[in-house]
């Protein structure tokens, strides 16, 4: 939706690779994939990190859109893809280089921990296929109660936490 303004890019999930687990991504490749998405030179530590090839692919689109004059580029993040943990550097990040953030919470928790679960199980976010998405709609997504239970509890003190921030 974002994307639609004529100024600005915003790609998809850039810290959700395709074939990887969310929890490949260390801190030290989250910072750096971020990055890499918006052009910035990397650190000689942060070189030697093995990033997707999606990485390189999301900071030419970013340049790309730069280029067209998309002066404003962005990216989503979700919670569970480390961004709490990673609010020393971010911090920072943010300060240093003028950034702003724009936080949505979807309101609806068994939606959003469905969403969640389908993601994890199919490594797809989102997709304009028609087939692929037909074939992830008529599958069944497990629910394990007392899992999905604890899994509120644990977004709510998240969502405490991001509100501080």
């Amino acid at each position: 939706e974002l994307s639609r303004h004529p100024c600005m890019y915003v790609a998809g999930e850039i810290l959700l690779a395709p074939g990887l687990k969310e929890d490949w991504w260390s801190p030290q490749k989250r910072r750096a994939g971020i990055k890499t998405f918006y052009n910035m030179s990397l650190l000689a530590e942060e070189k030697t990190l093995e990033l997707p090839e999606v990485s390189a692919q999301w900071a030419s689109e970013s340049s790309k859109a730069l280029s067209e004059g998309k002066m404003i580029r962005g990216f989503n993040w979700k919670v569970s893809q480390g961004f709490l943990q990673d609010l020393p550097w971010i911090q920072e990040f943010i300060a240093t280089h003028q950034v702003r953030l724009i936080w949505l919470q979807r309101r609806n928790m068994l939606r959003r921990y469905l969403s969640m679960q389908s993601n994890r199980r199919f490594f797809v976010a989102a997709t304009t296929d028609k087939s692929e998405a037909s074939r992830i709609k008529k599958e069944k997504v497990p629910i394990p109660v007392e899992k999905m239970l604890k899994d509120f509890k644990a977004r709510e003190a998240e969502v405490k936490q991001l509100h501080r921030f």
